[in-house]
């Protein structure tokens, strides 16, 4: 995209890629559906970008996601929206985007070099002069960095980009797995093993701290959790320590709260405290909770006293697992961190450290979250720094 943008403002572009081939890492987005993007407006996107939305604001402005589809139709590519609002190629297909931005660079005389590692980005008076690819020197009036984070290095996303920031005075914050699942630590969840949960709201504890809730899908592993809700809860975890408190909250996904909980039990409290308070819950987590609690699945409300009827009504409010991050940062879906945001102007993508230089996608220190965010960030941003390096030359 940022190749594309710099060649139809009039630049001659050469793209430059570690690897043999092009948009490794985009092959694999979306189970190799590839989720391109979200529908919704800017400010429905910057709501689902919990890490620097305020820098993404005028990328996101210069690039939606209905400019992306509607340039991508343009250029082959038809989209479709599922039930959730992810935007996915009509054909489901990963490469078939890849090969439609290849075209479309091709089409505007963009040159390519392929198995060719930047070594250095060739610096003069603090302003680009190029770049070196072993022992060859490429002159360039202005480099833009979009070699991705350091997740999935064998798609040549293995934090090069981030280590020739560095080189450059630029600072990069520290990296950690991000979209990832979450492993339990010390509840035994062996029995909720392949149990999902659709919509269920969640949130995450840290260090005593609350750090934000989500809704959505969530699926128990064989070890941990996982799911979007969960991936998108990974995000808001402090780099270290990585120990928090995923809080499930029962009680909300029955539309209830803790005090509208107990008057419902106490308006039938000869009733089964779980048909009160968990009525749509499956019933192996029903048998969990009541596990967890010490007490049978069938006794009437009346029959609890009320110290544990107020401990039932805590647990179903918030059903308590101690979790950490055991995924490596080579196989999360994204890297948290990178480029610091403060040393990169938001409105152009131009370093603030050595001119002609601009930055684009993960190896910034923005994320969204999962459904097609990530990559709507990465096409809209290298729009907005191949618009902007044009004005360098």
């Amino acid at each position: 995209m940022a190749a594309s943008a710099a060649a139809s403002a009039g630049a001659s572009v050469l793209l430059i890629e570690g690897t043999s081939r092009l948009a490794n890492k985009l092959r694999l987005t979306g189970g190799g559906h590839a989720n391109l993007s979200h529908e919704g407006d800017l400010s429905a996107h910057l709501a689902h970008v919990p890490r620097n939305p305020a820098f993404a604001q005028p990328a996101l402005a210069a690039l939606d996601a209905a400019s992306l589809r509607a340039a991508l139709a343009a250029w082959g590519l038809p989209t479709v929206a599922d039930e959730q609002g992810r935007v996915f190629p009509a054909t489901r297909n990963a490469h078939q985007v890849a090969a439609v931005l290849r075209n479309r660079c091709l089409s505007q005389q963009v040159g390519f070099r392929l198995s060719s590692p930047v070594d250095q980005i060739l610096v003069q008076q603090e302003a680009v002069t190029g770049v070196r690819v072993g022992s060859h020197q490429i002159t360039a009036g202005a480099v833009i960095l979009a070699t991705g984070g350091a997740s999935y290095p064998e798609t040549g996303s293995d934090g090069s980009g981030l280590r020739l920031a560095s080189s450059l005075g630029h600072k990069i914050t520290p990296l950690q797995p991000g979209l990832v699942g979450l492993h339990v630590i010390s509840e035994d969840t062996a029995p909720l093993r392949g149990l999902s949960l659709r919509s269920v709201p969640a949130s995450i504890v840290q260090q005593g701290r609350a750090l934000g809730s989500r809704r959505g899908d969530l699926l128990f592993t064989q070890d941990g959790l996982s799911g979007p809700v969960v991936h998108n809860l990974s995000l808001l975890l402090e780099p270290a320590p990585c120990h928090a408190q995923l809080h499930l909250h029962l009680l909300a996904l029955q539309g209830f709260d803790s005090e509208q909980a107990r008057q419902v039990a106490a308006g039938a409290a000869q009733k089964a405290w779980h048909s009160l308070l968990l009525p749509n819950v499956p019933s192996r987590l029903q048998r969990y909770v009541a596990e967890r609690l010490g007490v049978s699945l069938g006794a009437p409300w009346r029959s609890l006293g009320a110290a544990m009827q107020a401990r039932m009504l805590a647990l179903t409010e918030a059903l308590p697992f101690e979790v950490n991050v055991v995924a490596p940062l080579e196989r999360a879906m994204v890297t948290l961190g990178g480029v610091d945001v403060t040393q990169v102007d938001r409105n152009t993508m131009a370093s603030l450290l050595v001119r002609g230089l601009y930055l684009a996608g993960e190896v910034l220190d923005v994320t969204g979250e999962s459904g097609g965010y990530n990559l709507q960030l990465a096409f809209s941003t290298g729009y907005l720094a191949g618009q902007s390096a044009v004005a360098t030359l």
